[in-house]
C-alpha cells in the first residue's frame, strides 16, 4: 500500500498469505530515522533498534509490543522523540481452534444479517 504516491509512478501489489501465529510490521521512516542528536552522522534507531524490540516483545499483547517500541525509539533519541512523521501499524494473524473459527464465522454471519444481540 504506497503511501505519499505520487501521479506518474506505476506500483505494483501482491497477495501474501501471513503464517499463522506471525506479525507484520509496517512502519514510514520516521521510526527508523530517529536519531539520538540533529547531528545526521549519528547512528539512527533503523531496522536493528525495531527489530531488536520486537523480539524482546515477541510473547507480549500488540499494544504493549507497539508501546514498547515507541518506548525504545524515544529512549534511543535522549527523549528528543523522532524529528519526521511516524506511521506504524502493527498486524498480528493468530492460529484458531476449529471452535474459535466456527464461533467467529457464525458471529460475523450474525452481524451481515444485521442482527445487533449481543
Amino acid at each position: 500500500m504506497p503511501l505519499g504516491i505520487y501521479p506518474d509512478v506505476e506500483y505494483t501489489s501482491s497477495v501474501v498469505e501471513l503464517p499463522q501465529n506471525c506479525r507484520v510490521l509496517m512502519y514510514s521512516d520516521g521510526l527508523t530515522d530517529a536519531l539520538p542528536t540533529a547531528d545526521a552522522n549519528c547512528p539512527a534507531f533503523g531496522v536493528d533498534g525495531i527489530t531488536d524490540t520486537l523480539r524482546k516483545c515477541v510473547a507480549d499483547p500488540l499494544e504493549q509490543a507497539l508501546d514498547m517500541l515507541f518506548r525504545n525509539s524515544s529512549a534511543f533519541t535522549g527523549g528528543a522523540g523522532r524529528h519526521d512523521d511516524t506511521s506504524v501499524v502493527l498486524v498480528e494473524r493468530m492460529l484458531m481452534t476449529v471452535e474459535e473459527l466456527a464461533a467467529a464465522h457464525a458471529e460475523a454471519k450474525r452481524l451481515d444479517k444485521g442482527d445487533a444481540r449481543s
